[in-house]
């Protein structure tokens, strides 16, 4: 749709992650346009030309095309060879133009070498300079301007195909003000859609086609959902659409501080895979990817939708066995307990120790569950240290570097995905003054505050509060020593504003959960700590809690909390 090379130029980087597949693509012209067609392109602007010649070549309607290709220089010419080819036929012919020793096309030599036909059409694409000049001399020459079109290289063409020249930040904004935006409950939602799949898809599809400058081809894709959700009841999304469903999701994320990393994440299409081993290969890859040396990328894979339902048991991708003992203490994170039980009962033979990596849990419908065990090189961890205390590496703390949740939903245009682990980076207090120091997790904060010396006889010490910070330097201090990505609460207060910055020049509300941004410690001095205006509202699509897969029944209710993000989990095992 015009947007792939705007996209590598303005926003590509060393994350994206490309699917790279063969060239493909027709050309699909009325049956009452059977005159001469004409392109008239601008070094990579040839794809269109390419697309008419090579349809026109074998459609058999006789029609012809001519293409007037420029480019600055002979090694600019890449697809020469296969227009040399096709214009062998009678079909189809082609004039080089080498701008830097031939000169540009000018309205003179446009007017000489090509006077309308009766019937005859011309594309023009290339950069704006260029075809609004040329489709300005095709009207001079005596072309009506309906025959003239333009191709749609950024959504900066009107509907008469003048060329704007307005910047990138401002074709960006786009005023939903008048959208169908539809609030949900702000502390439980329902995973199955409480309006009809179609109603659900067209919301959706029409916010994703408006901010994407799309508009002139939201029908015809409506039109296709409209007639695939009444044969089946549902339909299949794009790609595309997938992508910025689950981009979506995570803007909508009232309770996720790190928002404003929203629209880089990858999202790998996986609704191809079938079989437990597969998609455990996939998750693989995808921890492999997303880890990135440290670097972390944040990535979201996605299993098919529909039945049999893809489950997995995991409520992280990666996370430490807790193991109960007959004196009520726990040797590990006493948070998956349940979860270890129960893949010790599938056979695992679990090693005992604090920081075990759990196997991955997958299950398809009623079948046997499946674990895996992950290996090793597929998860990077971070041993802890402290900068100015010596005896904090005798403690021998570990954590992993990635934070993938993987047992939430994708709710998005009408469409459930019940297995999408997806991933950020961390924020310092998740590990530091939550995983860490929870009295329900590891509980670290007494065995600190007595290294460090501390009167815990009576909270007026404040030996917790100094215990923590500590605590929280450690780990932040041994990620960095080890080159991985992470954040402190006060950068990610910081990026929350600027992300507030960003929707409000789009003209779209923030809505946000107070009481989740706030972070765990020092939360005076965050500031988003004396915000009194954030409103707490659930929009799809989103991010929703589900059942354990093993307490599920085949029809579920799946009512529950909104769901937390990878950045920013208060209440939620983080």
């Amino acid at each position: 749709m015009g947007l792939f090379s705007r996209w590598l130029s303005d926003y590509a980087d060393h994350e994206a992650l490309l699917r790279c597949s063969q060239p493909m693509g027709d050309v699909f012209l009325g049956a009452d346009e059977t005159g001469p067609v004409y392109a008239f392109a601008a070094g990579i602007g040839i794809t269109p030309g390419l697309a008419l010649a090579r349809t026109l070549s074998v459609d058999g309607t006789g029609r012809t095309v001519h293409i007037d290709w420029s480019a600055r220089s002979h090694d600019d010419f890449e697809s020469a060879y296969e227009l040399e080819a096709l214009s062998l036929g009678r079909f189809v012919s082609w004039t080089r133009r080498c701008t830097s020793t031939d000169g540009r096309l000018d309205a003179a030599t446009l007017a000489e070498r090509y006077p309308y036909q009766e019937g005859a059409l011309a594309f023009v694409c290339g950069p704006d300079a260029y075809m609004e000049r040329v489709r300005e001399w095709l009207v001079a020459a005596g072309w009506p301007a309906g025959s003239v079109r333009v191709e749609v290289f950024s959504s900066n063409v009107d509907v008469d195909g003048h060329v704007g020249r307005e910047d990138r930040a401002e074709r960006e904004v786009v005023d939903l003000t008048d959208a169908e935006v539809v609030p949900y409950d702000s502390f439980a939602l329902d995973l199955r859609p409480d309006r009809p799949v179609l109603r659900e898809a067209e919301i959706f599809l029409a916010q994703m086609y408006r901010e994407l400058g799309l508009s002139s081809v939201l029908e015809g894709r409506l039109a296709e959902v409209r007639a695939e959700i009444a044969e089946t009841g549902t339909y299949v999304q794009t790609a595309d659409e997938l992508s910025y469903g689950a981009r979506l999701a995570w803007r909508n994320s009232s309770r996720c501080i790190g928002r404003f990393f929203w629209n880089h994440l990858q999202v790998r299409d996986m609704r191809h895979l079938e079989t437990e081993e597969e998609m455990f290969e996939a998750i693989v890859d995808h921890m492999r990817l997303a880890t990135n040396e440290g670097d972390l990328v944040s990535t979201l894979t996605v299993f098919r939708p529909g039945e049999p339902t893809i489950r997995l048991w995991n409520g992280q991708l990666v996370r430490y066995a807790g193991y109960r003992q007959p004196d009520g203490k726990v040797i590990g994170d006493p948070a998956n307990c349940e979860l270890t039980e129960r893949i010790q009962a599938l056979g695992w033979k679990a090693p005992g120790g604090r920081f075990d990596v759990l196997p991955l849990v997958l299950q398809i419908g009623d079948r046997a569950p499946k674990y895996f065990e992950i290996p090793p090189d597929a998860v990077m961890e971070v041993e802890i240290e402290h900068p100015d205390l010596p005896w904090f590496a005798e403690l021998g703390l570990r954590w992993y570097v990635l934070p993938a949740v993987s047992e939430l939903v994708l709710d998005s245009g009408g469409v459930q995905y019940r297995c999408v682990p997806f991933n950020g980076f961390y924020m310092v207090t998740e590990i530091g003054a939550r995983n860490f120091s929870d009295e329900s997790r590891y509980d670290l904060l007494p065995v600190i505050a007595d290294k460090m010396g501390l009167d815990r006889r009576t909270t007026a010490t404040l030996w917790k509060d100094r215990a923590l910070v500590e605590l929280n330097v450690a780990v932040m201090h041994s990620f960095q020593k080890k080159k991985v990505r992470m954040q402190d609460h006060h950068a990610m207060s910081t990026y929350f504003e600027k992300f507030e910055e960003q929707e409000t020049a789009c003209k779209r509300p923030v809505y946000a959960d107070w009481s989740w941004l706030v972070p765990p410690m020092s939360g005076s001095t965050s500031s988003i700590f004396l915000r009194d205006d954030l409103q707490n509202v659930v929009l799809k699509p989103m991010y929703a809690y589900q059942k354990k897969a093993w307490e599920e029944d085949r029809d579920p209710d799946h009512e529950g909390p909104v769901p937390p993000c990878p950045y920013h989990r208060r209440r939620a095992h983080g």
